[in-house]
């Protein structure tokens, strides 16, 4: 899947800024495969062009000579193996041009598909003018939002508010809204209705790139680059990747230590073997520890943490957890999870149900309240006493 036009890049690639950085490195991965490409085409078409030729020359050769004996009246039937061996020609001739004109056609329809592909507009103005000042205060005021193109309200109303350094937990069943809610604060759509205020202002007054900087998001659908550690983890921040001492920092913070200690070439060591023979493969629980580094790396002043893969056990997303929460001790954090007991530390839980807040409060005070979250907690406890 290309990185430029995949779906599950467009977060990092939007968040991080890094459109420059990618289409740098493509160039250069571009220029060096189209060296060999080219070196490799010119080799190929000299053994067309000579496999080509021969018959050509040996059928002019067999022309000539039935013309001399033609000249000298030994054949009769001359003409009639000349026009046969012009009529092979002319279908040869015939052949070659519908071949190019198909080829010609397949490349317009690519064209075709660029060109209205680059004609697209974001459907985000990014008309705004300020700069976010730390600490940053959130507010949603009223805010509802439907995905462009249908009905059906994903969020319905939706007020909250999260103070500096707060820690908050955003938790529902599948669908309620959880993920929406971020993708709104990050601008990564704007409200059908309602506000996001930070510091009091609307967010589309502050410049986009700017105010994303402000964010460390590790995303439910996280990537993976084709990259080597150290550019999979620095690069949340290109103005800090040649910063060995805090991607060192971020390694050990997020476990990816336990990765490099395994790799001789440490940091430096090639993801995946897609162009390296060497390159080593990670598992799911190792690939999110690189996402968690990602994060930590770009130090912003909210992190985020949306919710992990499900087919992470129970005890490796705890831990996650518990360093992520560790780590924020001085920033605000939002943590998206199915699982309540990883949000029990949080300052406070906003309980969502088919797009609308039903509950909000720490855990003790929902506990207490005996309402949906209550519920939902007793029910996976006991899931798990079971278990």
């Amino acid at each position: 899947m290309s990185i430029f036009t995949g779906r599950v890049f467009a977060k990092d690639v939007r968040l991080y800024d890094i459109q420059k950085y990618l289409l740098e490195k493509y160039n250069s991965m571009w220029d060096g495969w189209f060296k060999d490409k080219r070196s490799t085409t010119f080799k190929s078409s000299i053994y067309v062009m000579l496999l080509s030729t021969l018959p050509e020359i040996g059928a002019m050769v067999i022309s000539l000579f039935i013309g001399i004996d033609i000249i000298n009246g030994r054949l009769t039937i001359g003409d009639y193996s000349l026009y046969t061996g012009l009529v092979g020609q002319l279908t040869s001739g015939l052949f070659m041009i519908i071949t190019l004109t198909s080829k010609m056609h397949d490349n317009n329809l690519r064209l075709v598909n660029y060109n209205n592909f680059m004609k697209w507009e974001s459907i985000i103005k990014q008309k705004g003018s300020e700069i976010v000042t730390n600490p940053m205060n959130i507010h949603f005021d009223d805010v509802s939002f439907k995905y462009p193109g249908t009905e059906q309200y994903i969020l319905k109303n939706v007020s909250f508010s999260i103070y500096k350094n707060e820690k908050v937990a955003i938790v529902g069943s599948n669908g309620a809204g959880k993920s929406t809610i971020v993708k709104l604060l990050l601008r990564f759509y704007d409200p059908s209705g309602g506000k996001i205020l930070v510091n009091g202002k609307d967010i589309k007054e502050y410049k986009l790139k700017e105010y994303r900087k402000h964010f460390s998001v590790m995303f439910q659908d996280y990537v993976g680059y084709a990259f080597t550690i150290r550019e999979n983890i620095t690069i949340s921040d290109l103005n800090g990747k040649d910063d060995m001492a805090k991607a060192k920092n971020a390694a050990e913070k997020s476990g990816v230590n336990s990765i490099i200690d395994k790799c001789s070439s440490g940091l430096e060591t090639y993801l995946t073997r897609q162009f390296e023979e060497d390159g080593r493969e990670l598992s799911g629980g190792e690939w999110q520890k690189i996402a968690l580094a990602r994060t930590f790396f770009s130090d912003g002043t909210v992190i985020i943490l949306d919710e992990p893969s499900a087919a992470l056990d129970p005890e490796a997303e705890h831990q996650i957890f518990e360093t992520f929460t560790e780590l924020c001790k001085d920033k605000g954090a939002i943590f998206i999870s199915h699982r309540l007991s990883n949000v029990t530390m949080a300052d406070r839980i906003i309980v969502l149900d088919n797009g609308q807040i039903i509950e909000d409060g720490s855990h003790e005070e929902l506990m207490k309240l005996k309402g949906r979250y209550a519920y939902l907690f007793s029910l996976q406890a006991e899931r798990y006493k079971v278990g």
